[in-house]
């Protein structure tokens, strides 16, 4: 094993023990203790290559590597090391590891790039705490505002601002740090493709043209709590088989209206919860992706006139939210040539696809241009415990973003 494998392995299996679910896969809640061990442990690493290390009012991690020409604009690298509950050790962290130890071998190279080099490491790409994608880089991108971060609520009850104010943190400081696009010429992001492809079609780097978006809805069903052995079924107001069709209509809309389209039910809650009781409520979170944004609008339109139809026939109440609501998006085309001409340079055979998974990059591309690049992952299976993408593959995208920072740096 050479050195680089060696050191990928060492931060895959030490950012790995940073989880609240040892026996069951990675858990890393963002502001948890697993997730301020994993950020500390990244920004010893960045020391260790000199880089200028801050954390935002959001918690945000930039590690800058000085160029020769700090007036010219920077580039941007990273992801992101929160994980959902359950999930695999790759997801994210990749990108994270690959960007430091792209710039370690460009360093060992006693390279010195033109422009700022700047790893992010992203706050909150996973949705778990407050049912919202992409914190991190929504709040840099102005994509969240003060009235959001005071109604944007925890398991616990805890808005966004408590827990901010827990940590001693404002939220209205946030404000102040959102990102200069001008300042930024160009971001990419390296991530384990979290599907099928690149392992169907034997290519070791996937070149993303464009980003799947998401809507995401969190639907609240209201009924009546009851005796679940003395009420008649004719006279109940049972939430929860309304819950039920709406999760097949949803399946069935997706399938039916684009070819392109997903639509996942992901989250379901009853309250109460417990054998003999009709529940009162059901939440549950819905989840419609698309590449083309009008399918994507037409599919949640209908799904909301189902919906209306069902409660209404069913005698039930219901509140509809739209958490988020994001825009496909296209990478680059010239950074997607550059991408190319550096695999090639490098014998790398390639793949141009699409993204379904979002990532940060969807909500960076908003703002600055943007570029995705993907390894594969084995067996397609991510957001599990079973997630793997082999060191050789992680070694390769190294090798690709150092390629790539000593082209994209050049004045």
């Amino acid at each position: 094993m050479n050195v680089l494998s060696h050191r990928i392995e060492e931060h895959i299996a030490q950012l790995s023990k940073f989880t609240s679910t040892p026996e069951n896969g990675v858990t890393r809640v963002v502001y948890s203790e697993e997730d301020k061990k994993a950020k500390n442990y990244l920004k010893k690493e960045m020391k260790k290559l000199s880089l200028e290390v801050r954390e935002d009012e959001l918690g945000n991690i930039f590690g800058t590597w000085r160029g020769k020409n700090s007036e010219l604009s920077q580039v941007w690298t990273g992801s992101h090391v929160d994980a959902p509950i359950n999930g695999g050790k790759y997801d994210g962290v990749v990108g994270v590891i690959s960007a430091i130890e792209a710039i370690r071998l460009l360093q060992a190279n006693n390279y010195k790039p033109e422009r700022d080099i700047v790893i992010v490491v992203f706050v909150a790409e996973e949705p778990t705490k407050f049912g919202v994608g992409c914190l991190g880089s929504r709040a840099l991108t102005g994509m969240v505002t003060e009235e959001e971060a005071n109604d944007w609520q925890d398991e616990n009850g805890q808005t966004l601002s408590d827990v901010l104010q827990s940590l001693g943190k404002d939220f209205k400081k946030i404000i102040n740090e959102q990102l200069n696009p001008k300042k930024v010429k160009t971001f990419i992001e390296l991530h384990i493709e979290q599907g099928p492809v690149l392992e169907e079609v034997e290519k070791p780097i996937g070149i993303v043209n464009i980003i799947s978006a998401p809507t995401e809805i969190s639907l609240t069903i209201t009924g009546e709590q009851r005796h679940a052995g003395s009420t008649p079924m004719e006279i109940r107001k049972d939430p929860v088989p309304a819950a039920a069709e709406i999760v097949l209509i949803v399946e069935k809309l997706t399938k039916r209206m684009s070819e392109t389209s997903v639509g996942t039910v992901g989250h379901l809650k009853l309250t109460p919860s417990t054998s003999n009781v009709i529940a009162h409520q059901v939440e549950l979170s819905i989840d419609i992706r698309d590449i083309k944004v009008e399918k994507k609008e037409r599919i949640v339109n209908q799904l909301k006139v189902e919906v209306e139809k069902l409660i209404k026939k069913r005698g039930l109440t219901y509140k509809w939210e739209i958490k988020a609501n994001d825009i496909p998006e296209k990478m680059n085309n010239a950074n997607i040539e550059l991408i190319k001409h550096c695999s090639e340079s490098l014998g790398l055979t390639y793949h141009i696809m699409h993204s379904g998974a979002y990532h940060d990059a969807l909500i960076m591309s908003s703002k600055v241009n943007t570029n995705l690049i993907f390894i594969p992952s084995t067996k397609g299976i991510s957001h599990a415990p079973e997630e793997f993408t082999s060191t050789y593959y992680i070694a390769k995208g190294i090798e690709l973003l150092g390629e790539y920072f000593k082209k994209i740096t050049i004045k």
